[in-house]
């Protein structure tokens, strides 16, 4: 509980609450992110599930996007919605987490990934839109911010 309520102190980007409000149970987070400005998610609204292994610091938590996301290296909710490691842990000298990291670092990079679609991590998730990052990056950006506008909006916040 101590965890929870350091990282909801220091965090600005993002709101961070627990997924379950009746039962607060610590080791399911809710954080709702906001798109960066300048970006084809600036003002959406992105929920995203954290869940901490019963090993944790040991093992990282398992973050997945509940919210529906033109993204590189971001799967689908329906499949799952989880967050390419490789790209959230890029500055951890090639281990894909260190128990070291806390968990605002965590919770940082995965904000981070707004600004960068990553379309030579080794885990793209979705290779038509790598083709169409690379060879119609305006297309891509277009779509994104479609999606944004239509799955991340006000209107279709819960």
């Amino acid at each position: 509980m101590e965890l929870f309520e350091d990282c909801q102190k220091k965090s600005c980007e993002y709101i961070i609450d627990f997924f379950d409000e009746e039962t607060q149970n610590p080791k399911y987070w809710l954080v709702i992110y906001t798109g960066i400005e300048g970006t084809p998610y600036e003002k959406g609204l992105f929920k995203v599930k954290l869940g901490f292994p019963d090993d944790y610091p040991k093992s990282m938590p398992r973050a997945y996007f509940l919210t529906k996301i033109y993204h590189l290296n971001i799967k689908d909710p329906s499949e799952g919605g989880d967050v390419c490691l490789e790209n959230v842990n890029k500055d951890s000298g090639g281990q894909i987490y260190k128990h070291e990291c806390d968990i605002i670092k965590y919770l940082d990079k995965i904000y981070y990934m707004f600004c960068k679609n990553n379309p030579d991590s080794p885990w793209p998730f979705k290779d038509d839109r790598v083709n169409q990052y690379k060879n119609n990056r305006k297309k891509f950006d277009e779509t994104a911010r479609d999606w944004t506008r239509k799955y991340a909006g006000l209107e279709s916040f819960e």
